[in-house]
């Protein structure tokens, strides 16, 4: 049976059984049904195995009918033997059948022969009425969950699924993998933990997670062996995440899969599997779309054949420098490059030798540019590089090693070089000088450099010239 109980017999049946042995007076099982407030009892055996069924209406009906004496007539000579029971594994729906159909307001719960509770139509609505509303809650919770997923950007989402998912679902432990398919080059998913012992190998070459692509957020039946192995109980819940755009290898998708994994769930969580279904699903559908409109988003930020950022990227990068440099009174610089003659190298080797020049150069980008430097493709064969908390004259060091190394490294398919022009600017540290302004002089920048020629670093006009 799983761990988060279903909707089943045993969730909603009364703790204890009421019973009466079958050589029982029916004055006695008069006096047990009143002092237990039950309108009927099951008989059992010596060994404790369900015979029978007696109920109040059963004793009335003897009593009113003859003249026996309810000290001397045996509860054997007036049960029902043929006894209308449940197994704990059914559900309330199948139960509630079973008493329509036979017209009984109790239904004993027998397993292996012997009771284990007893179920009553009042006990059914009782479950119903908790179910609706737990459900109505879990749907609560997914609404405030959606409403709190604001943002575009991937990453953040990823942070508020680390932290809120959990809470919602009152996991102690819990493990994100999140592989990005739609970014080049990212060997590893990324990876977010909270008191998970379980290796990243293991977590992501287990046999269990081919479910995830069936798109099951069901809790597990079992946890994986491995798991158990280190300490995490043995109850779950997995969320599957789809929404993590295309691959341009299916295998490695695979290899690689996305999933928030939780365990150490609290008892309440646990109450009932239908309502953690329930709100897996819930939670389930509102990450994947959220994560699916991120990436698309993020794929119109990103030039196609370059891998790079876009234009767009750094539009919304400079606005956000420009304000942070005001508030932390820092600076940042922009540069400039631009490809020396590109226009011939098409004209002359055609578009795919261009392609291949630009792929170069950005790979130069990528790889030689620091972690907090952003690189974009700005148009056609120029490219841009942001530099936050960068004077002009460090911007100017990191773009002289760029411009040297692509001059060692560019060429065209008959092996002449290929070099590039590049325009720095800083910003003045003025309100009024926003990040556009300070593209716009490393572009005024970039000119002088092609009118002086090429293949060197010009430097936008000092401060003075500036407002």
């Amino acid at each position: 049976m799983s761990n988060g109980r279903e909707t089943k017999t045993d969730t909603a049946t009364r703790g204890s059984v009421h019973s009466v042995r079958a050589d029982a007076t029916i004055a006695e099982a008069a006096r047990r049904m009143r002092d237990n407030r039950g309108g009927s009892l099951l008989v059992v055996d010596d060994a404790g195995a369900v015979v029978g069924i007696i109920t109040e209406q059963d004793i009335v009906r003897r009593s009113t009918a003859s003249s026996a004496n309810p000290d001397h007539t045996r509860v054997a000579e007036i049960m029902t033997r043929d006894v209308i029971s449940v197994s704990s594994k059914a559900s309330l729906k199948e139960a509630a059948d079973i008493m329509s159909v036979h017209g009984v307001r109790h239904l004993p719960v027998i397993e292996g022969g012997k009771p284990v509770g007893m179920l009553s139509g009042r006990d059914i609505v009782s479950r119903q009425l908790w179910l609706t509303e737990a459900m109505k809650a879990a749907a609560e919770q997914a609404a405030r969950l959606s409403r709190g997923l604001r943002s575009l950007e991937v990453r953040e989402i990823i942070e508020i699924l680390s932290t809120e998912i959990p809470r919602i679902f009152q996991a102690r432990r819990w493990l994100l993998s999140y592989a990005d398919a739609g970014a080049r080059g990212r060997a590893e998913p990324l990876i977010r933990r909270q008191d998970c012992p379980c290796s990243v190998k293991n977590l992501l070459t287990r046999d269990d997670l081919a479910q995830l692509a069936k798109g099951s957020g069901s809790p597990c039946e079992t946890i994986p062996a491995e798991c158990k192995k280190a300490g995490c109980g043995d109850s779950r819940a997995m969320i599957p995440l789809t929404g993590t755009g295309p691959s341009d290898d299916d295998s490695d998708a695979a290899d690689a899969p996305s999933f928030l994994c939780m365990c150490g769930l609290s008892p309440e969580t646990l109450e009932s599997a239908e309502v953690l279904r329930y709100k897996s699903a819930l939670v389930r559908d509102i990450l994947n779309v959220n994560l699916s409109n991120a990436k698309l988003y993020q794929a119109s930020r990103r030039d196609p054949l370059t891998d790079l950022r876009t234009r767009r990227a750094l539009e919304e990068e400079l606005v956000e420098e420009h304000a942070r440099s005001l508030r932390q009174g820092r600076t940042f610089s922009v540069g400039i490059l631009d490809v020396d003659g590109f226009k011939g190298v098409n004209d002359r080797y055609g578009h795919l030798a261009g392609d291949e020049i630009l792929l170069k150069l950005a790979e130069t980008l990528r790889a030689d540019v620091r972690a907090y430097d952003l690189a974009v493709r700005y148009g056609g064969d120029e490219f841009v590089v942001l530099m936050p908390e960068t004077p002009l004259e460090g911007a100017v060091v990191v773009v002289e090693r760029l411009r040297r190394r692509l001059e060692a490294s560019l060429s065209t398919p008959d092996g002449k070089p290929v070099t590039v022009s590049c325009g720095v600017a800083d910003w003045l540290g003025k309100a009024e000088d926003n990040g556009t302004d300070v593209l716009r002089r490393a572009d005024a920048a970039l000119y002088e450099a092609k009118q002086a020629g090429r293949n060197r670093i010009v430097t936008a006009p000092a401060p003075a010239t500036v407002g």
